[in-house]
């Protein structure tokens, strides 16, 4: 048991920053949660996917005050873009955690605007507490259709 979380654990920090990578840490909690609580299942996706954007905002928060990105975030045109998101910053995090954007867009977004990192960790844990419970709960009621689901998702990762 003990060993699936740590592969969950450790992919969920991985699959983050690699948005090509075919499979996400959703598709193993729904394939995990049969065997382990779903809660236990979905806290290690939740800590383990939060802790892998950490980096993301630190190298964005520190590019965003060097001279060129700065006159660049100065222009007119991108402060009309960036202003909505700068005040609904917890709300764009938290959608952005919950579709099937790539995780490293709030990182990005995150650091990018110097949004505050309590807010920022905090955000992506409500975002991601909704994303990862269904894909927990639905692995651990329906563990009886794993055949099926083990097919799909072979199907997906070697696309035939």
């Amino acid at each position: 048991m003990w060993w699936k979380l740590l592969v969950l654990f450790g992919s969920s920090i991985l699959v983050v920053n690699f948005p090509f990578v075919p499979t996400r840490p959703a598709y193993m909690a729904l394939y995990f949660s049969k065997d382990i609580n779903f809660l236990l299942v979905a806290l290690t996706c939740i800590i383990g996917t939060t802790i892998g954007v950490i980096p993301m905002y630190g190298a964005t928060y520190k590019a965003s005050e060097v001279k060129k990105i700065k006159r660049w975030m100065e222009k007119r045109w991108v402060k009309k873009f960036l202003n909505p998101i700068k005040h609904n910053m917890f709300l764009v995090i938290v959608l952005i955690n919950i579709t099937p954007l790539p995780d490293v867009l709030i990182g990005v977004i995150g650091g990018g605007e110097k949004y505050n990192f309590k807010k920022f960790i905090l955000a992506n844990i409500v975002g991601r507490v909704i994303f990862y419970m269904p894909f927990a709960l639905i692995g651990h009621y329906f563990a009886g259709d794993v055949q099926v689901f083990e097919d799909w998702l072979i199907k997906i990762i070697t696309n035939y």
